[in-house]
C-alpha cells in the first residue's frame, strides 16, 4: 500500500538552495529517494521555486492546497480535518514540530497515525553556542551601538540558561512520550540527551538514521586514481561564526614560502559578508583561488584533499561527506565531537584538536602533499568510511520506518 506522508519541516531547502552547488536537504532527499510516496507538507517554504519542473512532475506533490501552515491558533480539529482529506498515514516531525508535539499526537490519535520525530541537531548546545559564537563573530565588525547590543544579547543568553535547560528537559520529555518513533541522527545526540535528561536511554528507544551523501559519486574503493590534482578543496559559508578561514590562510601563507609546494593550489570555493575580507587577507599569500559557490562536482573530482574550516560546535561541515565520498583526504578541526563519527584520526583522515598551534594543522597537511601513498591509502579509508552515510542505506532505513 502506498504511504502518504506529512513532513513537518520549514528548513526544506537549505540556505544554499537554488544554484549554489549544494544537493537537496533531508526533506528533498527523502522525496527524491521514495518516488512512490505521496509527500505532504507542513509548515514549508514556497518550494516550487526551487524545483524543475521534472522534478514536479516526478510525483512529488508541492500545490498549496497539499500544504499547511501552522499558527499559535491552529485546533486539533483543523490538523486532523487536513490528514483525514489527504490521508495521511505517517507524520514525521523535523525539528519546527517539536513545539506543537502534542497538537500532532492528538491529530494522529483522531486519525489513527503514527508520529515520527526525528532530531538532527543537539538543540540545546546549538542554542548557547551558536548564538554566543554568532555575537562574538559579530563583535569585530559592527559600530559601538550594535556592539553594546551583541553585548546585551550575550549577557542574557549566559543568564537564560538555565531557563533553556528547562525547556530542552521539556521538549526532550515530549519527543519521547508523543512519538511512535524517535529517529537519531548520530551517537553523540543520544549522548547529550541522556544528560539533558539525566537517564539512560535505551536502544529500543530510538532507530539511528544517518543522514546521507547527496552529491555524485565518481569512484568505488576498487578504483580511485593514484595520482590526482595538487589540488587542496574548501568549501563553506563565508562567515567567521560558521568559518574560520583566517586561520587556514595564515597556514596556507606560511606553506607557500616552502618553493616545494608551489605547485599546489588551494581552491576556496562559497560565499557570504566575508567574502571580500578574506579575498583581501589572501593577497598576501600565493595559489589561492576564490570561487563562488558552484557545482561541485568539478571540485571533488579533481582535489586530493579537503580541509573543513566549520567552526559551528554542533553540527559538522555538510560537504565533509561528499569530499569524502570522492576519495578527498579529510583534514579538519575537532570543533564538533561528530567529527569522530566519520573520521578515524590517522586511518581516514586527520582530525586536529581546534586549539592545537597552527603548526601542527601545517605539519599534517604538510605531510598529506608530501606523500602522494598516504594520501591514495587514507582516500580509500575515507570512501569506505562513507559507505553507512550511502543512499541507499538512508533509503532502505527509510522504508522499513515507513511501514
Amino acid at each position: 500500500m502506498q504511504k502518504n506522508i506529512l513532513l513537518c519541516t520549514n528548513n526544506l531547502i537549505t540556505a544554499y538552495a537554488k544554484n549554489k552547488g549544494l544537493v537537496e536537504n533531508y526533506c528533498i532527499l527523502l522525496m527524491h529517494l521514495l518516488k512512490g510516496t505521496e509527500f505532504h507538507f507542513f509548515n514549508a517554504y514556497n518550494k516550487e521555486d526551487y524545483l524543475t519542473d521534472s522534478e514536479q512532475s516526478n510525483n512529488l506533490y508541492f500545490t498549496k492546497s497539499e500544504r499547511y501552515q501552522l499558527t499559535p491558533r491552529t485546533t486539533v480539529a483543523e490538523l486532523s480535518s487536513f490528514i483525514a482529506k489527504n490521508k495521511i498515514h505517517v507524520i514525521h516531525i523535523h525539528q519546527c514540530g517539536y513545539d506543537s508535539l502534542n497538537l500532532f499526537r492528538k491529530a494522529a490519535n483522531a486519525n489513527n497515525c503514527v508520529v515520527i520525530t526525528t532530531c538532527h541537531n543537539k538543540t540545546y548546545s546549538l542554542l548557547l553556542n551558536y548564538s554566543s559564537s554568532y555575537c562574538l563573530s559579530k563583535m569585530k565588525q559592527v559600530d559601538f551601538k550594535s556592539k553594546l547590543k551583541l553585548l546585551k544579547r550575550l549577557c542574557t543568553l549566559n543568564s537564560e540558561k538555565e531557563k533553556a535547560l528547562e525547556e530542552t528537559q521539556r521538549m526532550y520529555h515530549a519527543i519521547f512520550s508523543s512519538s511512535d518513533e524517535v529517529v537519531i541522527g548520530g551517537e553523540h545526540y543520544v549522548s547529550e540527551m541522556e544528560r539533558i535528561l539525566q537517564r539512560e536511554i535505551s536502544n529500543s528507544e530510538y532507530q539511528m538514521i544517518y543522514n546521507c551523501v547527496p552529491y555524485k559519486k565518481y569512484f568505488s574503493e576498487e578504483f580511485i586514481p593514484r595520482v590526482k590534482s595538487n589540488e587542496i578543496a574548501i568549501v563553506g559559508y563565508f562567515d567567521e561564526s560558521r568559518l574560520n578561514l583566517n586561520k587556514i590562510i595564515d597556514i596556507w601563507t606560511k606553506i607557500q614560502k616552502d618553493p616545494k609546494y608551489l605547485a599546489w593550489v588551494l581552491r576556496i570555493i562559497g560565499y557570504g559578508p566575508s567574502y571580500e575580507s578574506y579575498k583581501e587577507k589572501a593577497l598576501s599569500s600565493q595559489n589561492i583561488l576564490f570561487e563562488n559557490f558552484q557545482e561541485l562536482d568539478d571540485c571533488f573530482y579533481k582535489s586530493s584533499i579537503y580541509i573543513s574550516a566549520a567552526n559551528l560546535t554542533e553540527i559538522i561541515d555538510p560537504f565533509l561527506l561528499g569530499a569524502m565520498q570522492n576519495a578527498l583526504v579529510p583534514i579538519v578541526y575537532d570543533t564538533s565531537e561528530l567529527y569522530s563519527e566519520i573520521i578515524d584520526h590517522e586511518v581516514n583522515g586527520y582530525l586536529i584538536p581546534s586549539n592545537s598551534s597552527n603548526d601542527l594543522f601545517q605539519r599534517k597537511l604538510c605531510t598529506l602533499m608530501d606523500d602522494q601513498n598516504l594520501r591514495f591509502k587514507l582516500a580509500r579509508h575515507a570512501l569506505a568510511k562513507t559507505r553507512k552515510f550511502s543512499q541507499q542505506r538512508f533509503k532502505d532505513e527509510h522504508i522499513k520506518l515507513y511501514q
